[in-house]
């Protein structure tokens, strides 16, 4: 019953052109009832838990502003994990290994896979092995040629951002 009322709520919603469709109390009322189960997104067809963080998406929505540099963020914990990580320096998670400290646990976790040498992504073309997914993009990227990143101060391109901020410190860091 409670399904087919926010279909159709949904239904009127978008015919009558709001994009903006979950500041609608009603709706937040009928998904807290719905409780953890998987909303269908009406735009792009995915199932979340939470429509209304995931129609920010849509929406590009930022309720979540930084009292210290006006950025705006999507959800609360994306605005903690800046302020965090940002404007006060904290690092609380350190590493046991090489003593390295991280302001978020994930960074942490992510850091840890360097120390245990196992590389799960591996190369199609020459066999190299990396510890994350993003690394091998980029690496595959040199095999194919595609150069995505452009310095916004010259004509060169690089095929990873790592390259372009490289570049970008040593060849203008007088610049910027």
């Amino acid at each position: 019953m409670f399904i087919k009322l926010i279909i159709i709520c949904l239904l009127r919603c978008l015919l009558t052109l709001h994009v903006f469709l979950f500041y609608n109390p009603s709706h937040r009322l009928n998904l807290k009832i719905m409780g953890r189960k998987r909303v269908e997104c009406l735009f792009c067809g995915k199932c979340v838990t939470n429509i209304v963080h995931h129609y920010r998406v849509h929406t590009n929505e930022r309720p979540y502003h930084c009292k210290f540099c006006h950025r705006e963020f999507k959800q609360q914990n994306m605005l903690d994990y800046h302020s965090q990580a940002t404007h006060t320096k904290e690092r609380p998670h350190k590493c046991s290994v090489c003593q390295k400290s991280f302001s978020a646990k994930c960074n942490l976790l992510q850091h840890l896979k360097i120390h245990s040498n196992v590389k799960p992504h591996i190369c199609l073309f020459c066999e190299k092995g990396f510890v994350e997914r993003d690394a091998l993009n980029d690496h595959l990227r040199r095999h194919i040629g595609e150069k995505w990143f452009i310095c916004a101060f010259c004509p060169k391109e690089y095929s990873s951002q790592r390259a372009l901020r490289r570049h970008t410190i040593r060849s203008h860091q007088d610049t910027w």
